[in-house]
């Protein structure tokens, strides 16, 4: 096992051969497999979403590179900056909006919402990205500069980073995620940072990133206890000048 990743109550693990498997809850189908024997760590599966949901899709091998997990969703990228999503919807958090039954389901206890309610099976977000919103959402595979290299997910948010450094999120955007950012919605919306990105994580309802060239730990989203550098609302990425020397890793709960 080279990396891990843990949710609300959920847990990713993903091997040298960039295989994953999954154990914990699967309430919302976020273990990407059956669920059966739960505490027992099983793999995800793969298919190929590309072809017509009327179409018996056949397993496809996949190597994963970088894992996440958030509340009760899961992603991750595979070889070529592919990003896949599963799990919980409600707020769009997969980067889809809309979904053809054979790809979702509504789970007992979920909430209304206008997004597909669960995805109990990966799915390329590029292939299915949704970009109705605006143009923004149409960044996916456009250039080799916008291929996924690292991925983080909140409660109902995701994050991802950029070959350019540049940071994008989908999701539940309120205003615990800053002002600027007022959307629900599954297209991704690039945050406002001064400099190339070299590295990103995500709390409950607030992000950080770590400025490639400079070291400058950024965040914004909920500050409730100073968590972005400043005390309220981080309406935008404020950059955390009391740290005193450069950072080379960041983390956030």
């Amino acid at each position: 096992v080279v990396r891990i990743a843990g949710g609300g109550n959920h847990m990713m693990a993903l091997t040298r051969t960039g295989k994953i498997y999954s154990w914990g809850s699967n309430k919302q189908c976020q273990l990407g497999h059956s669920g059966v024997d739960p505490e027992v760590p099983q793999e995800v599966i793969f298919r190929n979403t590309s072809l017509p949901s009327t179409t018996e899709r056949a397993p496809i091998s996949v190597i994963a590179t970088h894992i996440a997990c958030g509340e009760q969703h899961s992603l991750c990228i595979t070889q070529g900056g592919l990003l896949w999503t599963w799990g919980q919807n409600s707020d769009a958090q997969l980067g889809l909006s809309t979904l053809k039954k054979a790809d979702s389901k509504t789970v007992a206890g979920s909430s209304s919402s206008s997004f597909s309610s669960v995805v109990d099976r990966p799915v390329c977000l590029n292939n299915k990205i949704d970009n109705s919103d605006n143009d923004d959402g149409n960044i996916l595979q456009s250039s080799s500069d916008n291929r996924f290299v690292a991925i983080d997910a909140g409660v109902r948010h995701t994050l991802a980073l950029t070959t350019g450094g540049k940071v994008w999120m989908w999701g539940r955007f309120n205003a615990r995620m800053g002002a600027p950012y007022h959307h629900n919605g599954s297209a991704p919306k690039e945050i406002p940072l001064v400099e190339r990105i070299s590295y990103i994580c995500s709390g409950s309802f607030h992000c950080l990133a770590l400025g490639a060239v400079s070291g400058k730990v950024y965040g914004w989203g909920r500050s409730n206890w100073g968590q972005c550098g400043i005390l309220g609302e981080a309406d935008k990425p404020y950059r955390i000048d009391s740290i005193p020397k450069v950072a080379y890793q960041i983390s956030a709960g």
